[in-house]
């Protein structure tokens, strides 16, 4: 499946390379949306809230009343991914949170998926160098996709 994404970052449409370098700025979300309008589902990353800089809240809400989407970006406690479900999302993404020093913090995820149902809860494996990679692609983490797929 291919979900396109719309990433946001200071109220407008961007796309960072692993996270720093800016490789695109667009202002309307709507017009992405357009464009996308072929897909059944829609990814939405506010940047701001990922990386504790701010958040899109509102474009969250107005992508969110036009398409169904998953979103995702500072999901790092369940009132996070309450207050997305709250402004339209689908589903919800989680990356930093889902992992601890030791692996995968199952706690937090158990309880994310109590609050707001599992088949809300989508896990990002973003990954460099083999690696996980957490808080906006600024940490790796000792893990890789392949230990952790069998256990989430």
């Amino acid at each position: 499946m291919i979900f396109p994404c719309i990433d946001l970052m200071d109220g407008k449409v961007v796309q960072l390379v692993q996270g720093r370098e800016k490789a695109l700025e667009a202002d309307s979300p709507l017009e992405m949306l357009r464009r996308f309008s072929a897909f059944p589902e829609i990814q939405v990353i506010d940047l701001n809230a990922a990386m504790g800089t701010g958040s899109n809240g509102e474009l969250v809400r107005l992508v969110a009343a036009q398409a169904r989407v998953r979103v995702g970006g500072g999901v790092r406690s369940v009132d996070r991914a309450k207050a997305l479900v709250g402004q339209g999302a689908y589903k919800v993404i989680v990356g930093t949170a889902a992992f601890s020093t030791g692996g995968i913090n199952e706690p937090f995820l158990a309880e994310l998926a109590a609050a707001i149902g599992r088949e809300r809860v989508v896990i990002a494996l973003d990954s460099k160098e083999g690696r996980i990679v957490v808080k906006g692609w600024r940490e790796a983490t000792r893990l890789t996709a392949e230990e952790v797929l069998g256990a989430l």
